[in-house]
């Protein structure tokens, strides 16, 4: 039995990765998390690489009698505008029969928290040149990257439809938001039972866990944006993580297990006067001096044509008897 945890990011899937579902395989309630026979083969395979999806079919064939869970939030796909290509990978990789879990939250906060996301990594564009309608999307999507989301979709964005295309193809879909969580109800729904010492323990371990990537304020997102436009007046702009070649990191020769000693003093004495990182200033410098205020995204920004049905879908799931949905076919999304 394969129990995948597809997404979405920035709904609470870092805590539920760090502080829940490493223990299950300790205290026996899966067989395996994130299998090590396969973390090079996902991780490539979330990347887009369609070669790997044989390796993971073989690896889920021979390990069948097994109860795995795998949750890598990238699965699903970080731009909207990708999402069917993603679900056609994920069902041609793993078994008919897998039980999909996807956490989310309400729109507005997934969408800011998401471009906050973004800008954290070096991404630093305006919002409104970031979140785009169909039409405009279609025109900016021939020069930006699609797969790593330099542009979001809006139009695109739709959580009822992404819920029964994977409730059409797979087994089962768990639909949890991320604010009803910390209690763990949702895990008999993925055939996980824990009993009453083990849920305490795994209760205490999420609630009791650090907030994951906290986003910056709206001072700060003000200061990275201002930054940028002085640094683009001058011909220049942040190197983010999408700028990095990594197929460097493929095709480069294995490194040598311990570096050479002048290799390790250089590196040393480069550690000692090397400036701060932006991200740190603004984290551990700014948001503490200045009073802490949410960023929250232009009112005018396009919010695309099915935001107050991703808003009411979120809505209903959240408030429900169990604080979570299960659907099995595209019609039970309809009823809801």
């Amino acid at each position: 039995m394969v129990i995948l945890h597809i997404g979405f990011g920035k709904s609470g899937t870092t805590s539920l990765q760090k502080h829940v579902l490493p223990q299950l395989p300790e205290m026996g309630l899966v067989n395996q998390y994130n299998p090590v026979a396969i973390k090079d083969s996902l991780g490539r395979f979330r990347r887009g690489d369609t070669s790997e999806i044989q390796n993971l079919q073989t690896f889920f064939s021979q390990t069948g009698d097994q109860k795995t869970i795998i949750s890598l939030e990238s699965l699903i796909g970080w731009n909207p505008a990708i999402w069917q290509e993603r679900l056609r990978m994920n069902r041609a990789a793993f078994p008919e029969d897998t039980t999909i879990l996807i956490t989310l939250r309400d729109p507005e906060g997934f969408m800011r928290s998401f471009y906050q996301q973004n800008l954290h990594q070096g991404h630093v564009i305006p919002p409104e040149m970031y979140f785009l309608t169909q039409e405009v999307y279609d025109a900016a999507h021939l020069t930006a990257r699609p797969q790593i989301a330099e542009v979001f979709n809006v139009d695109a964005f739709h959580y009822r439809t992404l819920i029964q295309d994977y409730a059409r193809l797979f087994k089962k879909v768990v639909v949890l938001p991320a604010a009803n969580l910390n209690d763990l109800a949702f895990l008999p729904a993925l055939d996980i039972h824990p009993n009453t010492a083990q849920l305490a323990q795994l209760r205490q371990a999420i609630q009791s866990g650090s907030v994951e990537n906290r986003s910056y304020s709206q001072t700060a997102m003000a200061l990275t944006i201002w930054r940028e436009k002085l640094f683009n007046s001058m011909g220049l702009k942040t190197l983010s993580s999408y700028d990095h070649d990594y197929r460097i990191r493929f095709l480069a020769p294995p490194p040598s297990p311990r570096p050479s000693l002048p290799r390790r003093v250089l590196r040393k004495l480069a550690s000692l006067v090397r400036l701060p990182r932006w991200r740190s200033l603004m984290h551990r410098g700014l948001d503490r001096m200045v009073p802490y205020r949410s960023y929250s995204l232009p009112g005018d920004i396009p919010r695309g044509k099915y935001f107050d049905d991703n808003a009411e879908l979120h809505k209903k799931i959240r408030a429900s008897s169990q604080g979570f949905a299960v659907f099995e076919t595209p019609e039970d999304v309809e009823r809801i």
